[in-house]
């Protein structure tokens, strides 16, 4: 890579013609310092001007974008890089191929703070995953996976980027065994497309079971001490009140950092708060020795400090009996639970 520019006739790189400098005229040391500021579609346009710049676009660094992604499924794919897209509809195996070739003349390396894997093609997914982003640098892995098959591809391809913090969506949940042999995460989540309100055919049938269609509080214990955090749909925490109440007490001990996010309906939450000290009457400071309420939108509770760990409501919880849910018609209103020893737990 030693002089790039050789004696190319093709390429009048060799002199500034005039006092000014422009940017033909810069040494090849320069170019690649702003390569590494230009866009994916800035480097296509520069590599197709002479020899020189190919060159230099395909062996050069492409610097840092704020994200990316990867979507593979059987009759999709498609790559996010900066401000450039690429699609192909029923891809064959020549155009995977051409997309590795142009992904390696475009650049040499790449650096992302996110970038994102839907694989839904399992044939071909790992492989051709581990090819397109060779020298990728990521801070953030972020994965979307529909079944057990997926999710073991998903856990190969983060054994290639020991450096790099994994958020993991899982759209389906999987046993228990295998739910809890996940590695440590930045960020686990439950989609809420999985746990849908049941219906009267699934109550007649016997289809409905709780135990196999929810995280036990055991299993939310083990996950809370490997993953810094955790996001659950409704229906999702197979909990009672007290089961919520210790859960809290718990994770309240310990100093690393974990958050608890997940969705209850506002009459459970409600009644929940009432067993540990809520008395339906709501002003900011000290209820007792272990609750502080520390913000209220109107009369309706935002934030509230229970032991050592910070627990916010979204929207911010209406306090009031169940018979006035029930006359108005909202118990049954979803609310989002943060839990984490952040003030800040959004």
């Amino acid at each position: 890579m030693d002089n790039l520019r050789g004696d190319n006739p093709n390429c009048s790189l060799y002199y500034p013609t005039s006092s000014t400098m422009d940017f033909l005229s810069l040494t090849e040391d320069i170019h690649r310092k702003i390569l590494k500021m230009v866009g994916i579609r800035d480097r296509m346009r520069l590599r197709m001007t002479c020899r020189y710049f190919e060159t230099l676009v395909a062996y050069s660094d492409a610097g840092f974008f704020d994200s990316g992604g990867i979507l593979l499924e059987k009759d999709l794919f498609s790559i996010d890089i900066g401000d450039a897209s690429f699609n192909i509809t029923h891809p064959s195996e020549s155009e995977m191929d051409r997309i590795l070739n142009l992904r390696r003349r475009l650049f040499h390396r790449i650096s992302f703070g996110e970038f994102s894997f839907f694989l839904d093609d399992i044939e071909q997914s790992s492989d051709f995953v581990c090819d397109i982003t060779r020298k990728f640098t990521i801070r953030i892995l972020s994965f979307s996976v529909s079944d057990d098959s997926h999710l073991d591809r998903s856990l190969m391809i983060m054994e290639q980027y020991p450096a790099s913090k994994f958020i993991l969506n899982l759209n389906f949940l999987p046993e228990t065994e295998k739910l809890l042999s996940i590695p440590s995460l930045s960020q686990l989540s439950i989609s809420d497309s999985i746990f849908k309100q049941p219906g009267l055919r699934d109550v007649v049938t016997g289809r409905l079971d709780k135990s196999k269609n929810s995280v036990s509080p055991e299993t939310l214990l083990e996950l809370l001490a490997k993953h810094s955090r955790l996001c659950f749909p409704q229906n999702c925490l197979n909990a009672t009140y007290d089961d919520l109440t210790r859960v809290i007490q718990i994770i309240s001990r310990d100093t690393s950092g974990r958050t608890l996010r997940f969705t209850r309906s506002l009459i459970w939450l409600t009644s929940w708060l009432m067993t540990i000290g809520f008395n339906g009457r709501l002003k900011s400071g000290r209820i007792n020795d272990q609750i502080d309420i520390c913000e209220l939108y109107s009369d309706r509770l935002k934030l509230f400090r229970f032991e050592n760990y910070f627990i916010q409501f979204e929207p911010p919880l209406l306090f009031m009996s169940s018979i006035r849910f029930n006359r108005f018609g909202m118990s049954n209103i979803p609310i989002i639970v943060s839990i984490s020893n952040a003030r800040n737990v959004s």
